[in-house]
């Protein structure tokens, strides 16, 4: 026992934040969805919209606002974008763009 910690509790914070670190596609499209959310639908995103609906080839986004996620993105994710990795093939769907970030930063 450390200054009242035991074993026991010292083992099981470390375990905790080791695991909160883990990369996962869960936590890559929780950071798209939350940015989609914030930024595109004001914090309510509508009923019909899902990870498969069109973001940029619709025009949801605009120039503006995918450079904004792709900022966002590098920053949260400590992932970095490259000028030609930035067009639909990539970015127009969350499902597309989780698939895209999870590659680069060789996430299973």
């Amino acid at each position: 026992m450390v200054n009242g910690v035991s074993k026991n509790q010292i083992i099981s914070y470390i375990v905790f934040n080791l695991k909160a670190n883990i990369m996962t596609k869960e936590n890559i499209q929780s950071k798209i969805v939350g940015f989609i959310s914030n930024n595109v639908f004001s914090g309510k995103i509508p009923a019909d919209f899902t990870n498969k609906s069109p973001l940029v080839s619709s025009r949801l986004m605009n120039s503006i606002t995918v450079l904004q996620m792709v900022s966002f993105l590098e920053e949260e994710l400590k992932v970095e974008f490259e000028a030609h990795e930035i067009n639909a093939d990539n970015l127009d769907t969350v499902n597309i763009l989780t698939d895209f970030i999870a590659k680069k930063l060789n996430v299973k």
